[in-house]
């Protein structure tokens, strides 16, 4: 999906997690990003929240996150032939 994690500087295309949460900021997102909590293996919550200062914004049953470039090639394909 090319995002990558940062768990210490949360900016546009990185995931973070912290505890029983993970955090995802989409590229196409402005200020907001995604927060998905668990208990356990299951689900427990998915809001979105204001990432300047984590304040709960909608909370959603189910959500579709999109990849972070609309490029995306395996690391098989991605190297180059001489």
């Amino acid at each position: 999906m090319g995002y990558s994690r940062n768990d210490t500087y949360f900016d546009s295309g990185h995931i973070r997690v912290n505890g029983e949460s993970i955090d995802i900021y989409p590229p196409y997102f402005e200020q907001e990003a995604i927060r998905v909590e668990f208990f356990g293996d299951e689900v427990e919550a998915i809001y979105t929240f204001e990432v300047i200062d984590n304040k709960k914004l909608e909370e959603h049953k189910k959500f579709t996150i999109y990849a972070c470039s609309q490029f995306s090639v395996s690391q098989e394909k991605n190297v180059s032939s001489d």
